[in-house]
Formats: C-alpha cells, structure tokens, sequence
C-alpha cells in the first residue's frame, strides 16, 4: 500500500506578503550622461575625416613629443621661417636648427663639408651633440632626375646615420611649395614630382629610420617674396605657424 504525503501549502495572503516584503525588482540604472561616457579612441583615419593634417602629419605630430633633440637642417629659406617665431610654438628645448646659406643637399650629405663644423642655432637642452631626430628641407635647383635626388638622399641619410648614432628618425622635406604645388611666380617654388619621388624610394629603403615628410604647400602666394623662394617677413611668420605644426 502507498502512502502519499501531505504537502503543507502555504496560504496565498503569505505569498502576497514575501512579495512586498522583498521589494519591486530593481529597474536597470539609466545609461551616464554623454559628456561622462567613455569613449573608445577612434582610428587616426576615421578621426580625421579629411582634416587639415595628412597621415604623415599626423605621424610627425604624435612622435615628436618622444624625441629628446630634433635637429632641423637647411638653408637661408629654412632659416627665415624658423627664426620667426617657429620656436615659440613648438617645444623650444627640444629643437635646434642646424642651417646655413647655399647650402643644397649634396653638401648636407657630405660628411666632411664644412657646414657640418658650424654651432647649430638655439641647441636642444638635452642631446644637442648627438640629436635622435633629423629633419632635412632638401633643395638643390640644379639636380633634374630622380636617380641624381635618389643618389645625394641616399648619401645624406649615411652621412646622417654616422654622425648621429643615437638617431632614431630622419624625415625628408623638400622645399615649402606654392599652393596645388603651382609656381607662384618663380619656378622655385614648384617642386617636381621626380624630388618626391626619391625621397619616397629613399624612405621605403630604410622604413625603420627614415619617412618622407608631407608635401607641404603655401596657403597663397603672398607668403611668397617675388614669387618664390624666399618669404616676405608676414610670410615668414605663417610658414612658422604651418611647420610649426607639421613638426611639434
């Protein structure tokens, strides 16, 4: 024979009871304000969307800050600019200018041309003797192929690479252009497209050290002193402001 227990139930006014005594269930917490949500940092190409800097730009802006010493080198036009209140708007401790007048790539790439020997301009605080950052604003109006550019480029990152071994990047700039790269009254402020391309050759040759800087161009002519190269004196101060920021 089976017996089956009886189960106690319990009444339902005591249900009723336990279900107020544990309280409504808790409503999700409601989403944080927008300005104290966190964001998740977006790709440099969707962040841009086609802003004022190009990628290369961008690069030079986000590494600038881990050099010690960055060594500008030129001629008199680098110079103008950089004298003009190009240190004021970057970080001036860290950079120092190493140019001089007539002074066209094929010398900067030769060891023991004596440009080499001259005192650099306001010297970085830190590493001035042995910079871990070079930027070259290469001119030179008398090479006309891109093997000649090819071959004095390759020289000067030798050259370079010996004298600084503490260098860890070398950007390669060519002269500042008139606007859509479009003489602005004299053929030198047009930069031919076979000088580009040397420089991209050279930096593909060595991507560990070396990047082609952006193709910088005037925002008009007036920055230009008849027509190019050289720059009025309110010119100089806007080309200052645009390195300025190429380069911080």
């Amino acid at each position: 024979m089976h017996f089956v227990r009886s189960v106690s139930l319990v009444p339902f006014s005591s249900l009723l009871l336990l279900v107020a005594c544990s309280g409504a269930p808790r409503q999700p917490a409601p989403p944080p304000a927008a300005d104290q949500r966190s964001v998740a940092p977006q790709p440099a190409s969707d962040a841009a969307n086609g802003d004022a800097l190009s990628s290369a730009e961008a690069v030079s802006t986000a590494l600038a800050s881990r050099f010690r010493c960055t060594e500008i080198i030129g001629l008199t036009i680098t110079a103008e600019w950089y004298g003009a209140g190009f240190e004021q708007l970057v970080d001036d401790a860290a950079f120092q200018a190493r140019t001089r007048p007539h002074t066209f790539v094929d010398q900067w790439a030769d060891p023991g041309h004596e440009a080499w020997t001259a005192a650099v301009t306001s010297p970085c605080a830190n590493g001035s003797e042995s910079p871990d950052r070079v930027v070259l604003f290469a001119a030179n109006w008398k090479l006309t192929s891109e093997e000649e550019w090819l071959k004095v480029l390759s020289a000067f990152v030798a050259t370079a690479k010996a004298r600084y071994p503490k260098l860890r990047d070398l950007e390669l700039y060519t002269v500042l252009r008139g606007p859509a790269n479009q003489s602005c009254g004299d053929p030198k402020s047009h930069v031919e497209p076979f000088i580009d391309a040397a420089i991209a050759r050279v930096a593909a040759g060595e991507p560990a050290l070396v990047r082609a800087g952006p193709r910088l161009e005037a925002a008009d002519c007036t920055v230009f002193d008849k027509g190019g190269p050289h720059f009025t004196q309110e010119g100089r101060r806007r080309v200052a402001k645009q390195l300025a920021d190429a380069l911080r």
